[in-house]
């Protein structure tokens, strides 16, 4: 029997010590909007360390790196747009002014956040995307943007998963990554593949009717995108995109990492390793592993539950505070 008192959404790594999430809380009502943001400090006594956003569905987290100028942030995304962006130092919280549903402009819920060469980027509903720009939130989906109205229903979600399957937009984009300003990819609904060259976007042709839920670059430039029912696309833009996998699988493939020169997806019911032949998955009990991801020779992931590190040997299932078996 378990008594879990919350339900991992998002995480992201700090470091080979340290390990953020956001959970929501199970004896709220699922459509409540509530987060507690946890830090584990494997290094500390207390280990878990938390604070809550009241009215905030916090679905997407990422670190910010440190820079010469600067020291390093990690930064969570509410459904709405809010953003918090906490440091050592201090933390600041910002709005993307049209994004969500809480006012008569909101293009529709974002649904993530992520780093790209040194500036932050979120994306959502109607392929709306934003950039930072000395704390304020600039349209960059000149050509991405769609203009359907908000089909989203406002359904609270459990974990990422549960984010992807409840989003019911014609176009909805789930991640975002690039390794440079000017050369940056997004990724969502029906096989949508987009580029952006610094000024605009532009759209693939769709070899895919499935959603696209993730997006490693790999050190040679090349994506490796994950989707629904164990869909596989590899590519970038001067090779063009090939399916690897075609939904193979009743399983969802949500996120992927490389590791020590291999890859590794995070799934709707556990992780694989991805060969150049095959997919297998791991002997672990552990289901919608929302983010996976490699830093400092340390891999983590996160499961609805817990969290899951694997230090070269062999992964350990780190049980959350307030998630006991009994």
């Amino acid at each position: 029997m378990t008594k879990d008192k919350v339900t991992v959404v998002a995480g992201c790594a700090v470091d080979g010590e340290i390990y953020y999430i956001s959970c929501r809380l199970n004896n709220l009502p699922i459509d409540e909007p509530y987060s507690r943001l946890f830090f584990y400090q494997e290094k500390t006594k207390e280990k878990w360390f938390y604070h809550d956003r009241p009215d905030w569905k916090v679905v997407s987290i990422c670190l910010m790196p440190s820079t010469p100028t600067d020291e390093r942030a990690v930064c969570a995304l509410s459904e709405e747009g809010d953003v918090e962006i906490l440091k050592r130092s201090n933390t600041t919280v910002e709005k993307v002014t049209d994004a969500g549903l809480n006012n008569d402009n909101g293009l529709g819920y974002v649904t993530r956040i992520r780093s790209i060469a040194g500036e932050l980027y979120v994306c959502g509903d109607q392929n709306q995307i934003y950039k930072r720009n000395n704390g304020k939130w600039l349209h960059i989906d000149s050509g991405a943007l769609t203009t359907n109205k908000p089909k989203f229903s406002g359904t609270a979600s459990k974990n990422r998963a549960e984010i992807i399957e409840a989003s019911n937009q014609e176009s909805c984009l789930f991640d975002i990554a690039g390794s440079r300003e000017d050369d940056i990819y997004a990724v969502g609904t029906n096989g949508c593949i987009l580029h952006f060259n610094g000024k605009k976007w532009t759209r693939f042709k769709q070899i895919s009717a499935s959603d696209l839920y993730e997006i490693h670059i790999t050190p040679e430039n090349k994506l490796i995108i994950v989707g629904s029912k164990g869909t596989i696309i590899s590519g970038n833009k001067d090779a063009g995109f090939k399916m690897e996998s075609r939904k193979t699988l009743g399983a969802d493939f949500i996120s992927i990492t490389e590791h020590n020169n291999e890859i590794f997806i995070g799934a709707s019911d556990g992780i694989y390793k991805k060969t150049e032949n095959s997919v297998t998955r791991l002997p672990l009990d552990v289901f919608d592993v929302s983010n996976i991801e490699s830093i400092n020779n340390i891999m983590w992931a996160t499961s609805s539950r817990n969290i899951l590190k694997y230090e070269g040997m062999q992964w350990s299932i780190i049980q959350h505070i307030d998630n006991t078996h009994t």
